[in-house]
């Protein structure tokens, strides 16, 4: 795979760029319980930096400014693809630290669980790393002139001595997109996991489970939504389903995460507690199911479609680390409820509130009966678990009943907390004791961020280049032609007699937010407004490779192996593409000459079964090829401004 390959190369090249020592690094080399650690005697021009820790922003703060979570799991993500250590606080500590590049003194804080810590470990290329890494997330005063952090990013000020901490590893995610799973749910998690630099990501279907999905290649697996009825009406032999149960069972056994929503949810789980066929699977890992893994001992019951208010029951699982009381607005579209949690299992987060205002079409049925119905299944529902994790055999399980992927940043950060905690192993004593003069680590801060990339043109992606643009143009056609298909089944429905099922037969999947789908693609790829997309991003490499190259630094094998990955998918992509536009053209001609036959709807039907095809190969190329370039130009910027803050 290229990220395994892409990561070796740069770890044995960052070994060979530092391998004489740049500058000293002190160490205790006593007991780090017997150090007398007093602030009142600490200088302030030799004050010792052990480190950074990134307080977790609290809920309000995210609510007023989205971008605070997102930037620090970047943040994470980032040193985390370049083998920095950085751990998670497992409970509340009070440490002496100085904001960074403030001219404050430094003075004990509470920092709370789910803070990330960043100790320096002694190895000087990795720490210098970690501090450019983190110097990329400042930002300069304008008005002030002088350069300002965050205020949530500090330096610690005293050695850290016997705290439990989760350990991370970086997330190597695996999406599932097969049976059942949906393109807007693909979507909805993709978008909410990249936006916080979840980037190491590969989407596998059923056929790829058997051959490509181990613990080697990803530790994280992420069901999305979707609709489990379609998956078991799919043409699916019996040792199909069997062989993608095992290789998704066994991977978690080994050690391997799973984070699931809605459908994934209900495949998780046990299903029915009280059937011990069911039951016998959860303790047999290798026991053949049907529709369910049994990860989760769970019994559950089919939620009711609204939004719901979610009330934080758990405070100490990293699931929920930075949340509390309760969060509003989240959609639930069918998913579960778990009725019953067993002893491997724990509840996170229980339905406080449903909003029904959706019944108001009840009343035209001019019976109460159907209201009752409802109202007396909601209510049942208020108080179940919606939010679960559970332990299987070396795996951890997280799922949510409803969609947090798809909320509000507070419900979004349960799932970066999810993939995080899922890929965490939890260390109960640790002890940091290398340091840093302080003015030696804000100066390396102000050099990397008078670092600047400049750009440089050559060759290197012209050929991808023109391959991404008439992508774009396709894309851009395809909109038009949607906007005229929708046009001609509004009129269809208002000038013809057509059955309600076939409309939304006509309407389903492979159309129901089909604009979203054209938006998020043509934006992977080039978008005038956003600088972080894959056209603009490749250029950067472009820039810095050239760069590197002055550094007599050897990249082109890296280089090659990023242009093969994007011109194959490419390959895949503009196939899909093409198909795409095609029947668009088909389905618009058939509206446009409707007769109402059963041939002809038939044929309909049929062609929009080919365009969610059509869709779901775009979906599954398109993002990675933007993944792969924003990882690779990160990376390689932070290796280069890395190389010159030691000139």
């Amino acid at each position: 795979m290229y990220n395994s390959i892409f990561k070796k190369c740069i770890f044995l090249l960052a070994i060979f760029l530092f391998i004489q020592p740049l500058s000293p690094i002190a160490s205790k080399e006593n007991n780090i319980i017997n150090y007398t650690f007093n602030p009142e005697s600490i200088n302030k021009n030799d004050m010792e930096a052990y480190g950074f820790i990134i307080s977790i922003p609290s809920s309000v703060e995210i609510s007023n400014n989205p971008e605070i979570q997102y930037e620090t799991i970047n943040i994470v993500n980032d040193l985390l693809r370049n083998n920095i250590s950085i751990f998670w606080l497992s409970d509340d500590i009070e440490l002496f630290t100085k904001t960074l590049l403030s001219s404050e003194l430094p003075e004990n804080r509470n920092f709370i669980r789910g803070s990330f810590i960043i100790p320096f470990i002694g190895q000087h290329s990795k720490d210098i790393m970690s501090i450019v890494i983190i110097s990329e997330y400042l930002s300069v005063n304008s008005s002030q002139k002088e350069e300002t952090a965050s205020k949530n990013i500090y330096i610690i000020n005293e050695p850290i001595q016997n705290i439990e901490l989760y350990r991370f590893n970086e997330p190597k995610i695996a999406y599932y997109f097969d049976q059942g799973v949906t393109t807007r749910c693909m979507n909805w998690y993709m978008s909410t996991l990249y936006k916080a630099g979840f980037l190491n990501n590969e989407i596998l279907d059923d056929n790829d489970l058997f051959t490509e999905l181990n613990n080697q290649n990803f530790n994280t697996l992420i069901w999305p939504g979707g609709n489990m009825m379609e998956s078991l009406k799919k043409n699916l032999s019996f040792v199909s389903i069997l062989n993608r149960q095992y290789s998704i069972k066994n991977f978690i056994s080994n050690g391997g995460g799973f984070v699931g929503s809605c459908y994934g949810a209900f495949i998780a789980s046990s299903g029915m507690r009280f059937t011990p066929f069911l039951l016998f699977q959860y303790y047999f890992p290798r026991f053949p199911s049907i529709g369910f893994f049994s990860f989760s001992d769970t019994l559950l019951a089919l939620g009711m479609p609204s939004t719901i208010n979610v009330s934080i029951e758990s405070t100490e699982s990293p699931v929920v680390f930075g949340l509390n009381g309760t969060l509003a607005g989240s959609v639930i579209q069918g998913g579960p409820v778990f009725t019953w949690v067993g002893e491997n299992s724990e509840s996170l987060a229980r339905v406080e509130d449903i909003n029904l205002s959706w019944l108001h079409w009840i009343d035209s049925l001019n019976s109460s009966l159907p209201r009752k119905i409802l109202n007396a299944w909601a209510n049942f529902t208020i108080g179940k678990t919606i939010w679960i994790s559970s332990e299987y055999n070396k795996g951890r399980i997280v799922t949510f009943g409803d969609h947090p992927e798809h909320g509000d940043i507070k419900l979004q950060r349960a799932v970066h907390n999810s993939v995080l905690y899922v890929t965490s192993e939890l260390i109960e004593e640790n002890s940091f004791q290398n340091y840093y003069p302080i003015s030696y680590i804000e100066n390396i801060v102000h050099n990397s961020m008078n670092t600047i990339i400049d750009e440089y043109e050559t060759d290197m992606f012209n050929s991808e280049f023109n391959r991404l643009y008439d992508i774009v143009d396709i894309l851009n056609y395809i909109e038009i032609e949607y906007d005229i298909y929708s046009d001609l089944v509004d009129n269809l429905t208002e000038n013809e007699n057509i059955e309600l099922n076939f409309y939304y037969l006509m309407m389903s999947s492979g159309f129901w937010e089909f604009r979203d789908f054209i938006h998020k693609s043509k934006n992977y790829l080039s978008n005038p407004l956003n600088d972080k997309d894959t056209i603009n991003n490749l250029k950067i490499i472009n820039s810095v490779s050239h760069l590197l190259s002055l550094e007599n630094v050897v990249i082109d094998d890296q280089i090659n192996i990023l242009k093969n990955e994007i011109n194959n998918r490419l390959e895949q992509i503009n196939y899909s593409v093409i198909s795409l536009n095609d029947n668009m053209n088909k389905i618009i001609a058939e509206i446009q000459n409707y007769q109402n036959t059963t041939d002809q709807n038939d044929y309909i039907i049929n062609l929009v079964e080919n365009i969610k095809m059509d869709s779901k190969e775009i979906v599954k190329n398109l993002p990675l090829i933007y993944f792969d370039s924003i990882m690779f130009s990160r990376d390689l910027s932070a290796l280069y401004k890395t190389i010159m803050v030691n000139n």
